[in-house]
């Protein structure tokens, strides 16, 4: 086991209060005390739009200023990371832009896709184009209808315009998760994240007793186990089983261990971490952008993940 030096932690606070985004610095602060859920809501407005939703790269990949799912789904994290109460402004009307046919929700599909529509001279990732984004996402049945759920069934919202009964979405889940042999990363945290919802009461317990079981199947064969392949595409063991108080972390404890220890070897010199991705050349200057803030984020991630390990 390796312990992560003081002179880590002070290499990645240089970064997070000097380089980061204030987003990420605030989050930091909180965690550790120093700093208020307003201190955190009040970097967190500047990505919010006047419709309720949120944008302005907020999801460093996606560079548009228009509210989108993606962007609105990250903040409903990040508010979900602080606690904050149910009946915040900020969270009401986020929620409130996800359930509207001018929103969010796509009312003839009946689901929620990343992004309806985006000029295409948006700076933004290869894998963010409007044209193969359904395909991508498995026509967004589950990822990001998961995460959607989560947060609707966390805050007590009724769902969409017009539907009062989340039922048939979380059924239509749970059918498509019990056909997987495997998941992608993306579908993964949707599930993961319908699941944590799930454990705090808002779903019935058979619904509950069968995402448990999908999960139990899909973590072992979908997390990459292998610290070689950890600078490629992939879901890691640390992504699944952030904290020792992970449910997960029975299926993956030992492999979760050599994954902070390969954190705590593989901080950059400016005290970063940054992403195994890039954007193949496209948009140079917009990635150079995202790239710098991807590191904040990483940074603050896996000051958090070895933080609850125990590991500074």
């Amino acid at each position: 086991m390796k312990k992560a030096g003081k002179e880590l932690l002070v290499r990645a606070l240089a970064y997070l209060n000097g380089q980061a985004r204030p987003l990420e610095a605030r989050r930091w602060a909180f965690h550790t005390g120093t700093a208020s859920r307003e201190d955190v809501l009040s970097e967190l407005q500047s990505f919010a739009n006047p419709d309720g939703g949120f944008g302005n790269a907020l999801e460093p990949d996606m560079r548009a200023g228009e509210s989108s799912t993606l962007a609105t789904l990250e903040a409903l994290d990040i508010m979900a990371e602080i606690n904050l109460p149910a009946g915040t402004p900020m969270l009401r009307r986020a929620l409130d832009w996800l359930c509207r046919p001018d929103g969010g929700y796509d009312g003839d599909a009946g689901l929620w896709p990343y992004l309806k529509q985006m000029p295409r001279e948006t700076a933004r990732a290869p894998w963010w184009e409007m044209e193969s984004l359904s395909e991508t996402f498995g026509g967004f049945r589950v990822n990001p209808r998961g995460r959607v759920l989560a947060h609707l069934y966390r805050s007590g919202s009724s769902g969409p315009v017009g539907t009062s009964e989340l039922g048939p979405h979380l059924e239509d889940i749970l059918s498509l998760a019990e056909t997987m042999d495997q998941a992608s990363p993306d579908t993964l945290r949707s599930l993961m994240a319908l699941r944590e919802a799930l454990e705090n009461g808002h779903f019935d317990p058979e619904s509950r007793r069968r995402l448990q079981a999908c999960l139990i199947r899909l973590i072992p064969s979908s997390v990459e186990k292998d610290p070689s392949k950890w600078t490629e595409y992939g879901l890691q063991p640390l992504e699944v089983a952030e904290s020792p108080d992970s449910p997960w972390l029975h299926l993956l404890e030992d492999d979760v261990h050599i994954h902070l220890d390969y954190l705590v070897e593989n901080q950059a010199e400016d005290g970063s971490w940054a992403p195994f991705w890039t954007w193949g050349g496209r948009f140079p200057e917009a990635w150079d952008s995202a790239k710098k803030e991807w590191q904040g984020v990483l940074t603050l991630r896996n000051l958090m993940r070895l933080s609850a390990f125990g590991r500074l």
